[in-house]
């Protein structure tokens, strides 16, 4: 069967099998209070950013293998499909720390090779020293609870480095 002719059923019947919808529902009394702060907050970005007042959510893809492919693959051809081994060599694990400024969709990034509070702070500490954070006077930072955010000690830990924006 043609590519094209794939395509075509799929788009006729509206099927669009790399759309994938999942959810969690909370458990949390009191989720809708705490989720209404922070979408005000997503809400107001760009407002906030005039004010001087920047927000950026941050969180961690954990576990990532760093993988390299081997062996020799074969392009498709007429009547033939894309042909590779399912060989690799694992060059360990990878743990990405990713920052997003709201109000414009810039992305900051960096791979660790440990996910603890540690490594967060490191990278928290590359954020707070950024481009992002000059003349600003407030930043919100959106976290999840977990582990590696050591949600007990980021704020004291944050208040320790003294920053010139609170």
């Amino acid at each position: 069967i043609a590519h094209s002719t794939i395509r075509d059923w799929l788009r006729a019947d509206k099927i669009k099998p790399w759309q994938r919808h999942s959810w969690q529902k909370s458990t949390d009394p009191e989720f809708l209070k705490k989720a209404t702060v922070v979408l005000n907050l997503y809400e107001r970005a760009r407002a906030l950013a005039r004010r001087g007042e920047i927000l950026v959510c941050a969180d961690e893809k954990t576990c990532i293998q760093a993988l390299t492919a081997t062996g020799v693959i074969d392009p498709a051809g007429p009547g033939k499909p894309v042909r590779h081994g399912a060989r690799y060599v694992r060059k360990g694990v990878l743990n990405l720390f990713a920052g997003l400024l709201v109000h414009t969709g810039e992305t900051m990034a960096c791979c660790l090779q440990r996910k603890r509070f540690v490594e967060f702070q490191t990278f928290l500490q590359m954020i707070f020293h950024s481009l992002w954070t000059q003349r600003i006077r407030v930043l919100h930072l959106i976290l999840d609870n977990g582990s590696t955010h050591a949600p007990k000690q980021i704020r004291g830990w944050v208040r320790s480095l003294k920053l010139p924006f609170k």
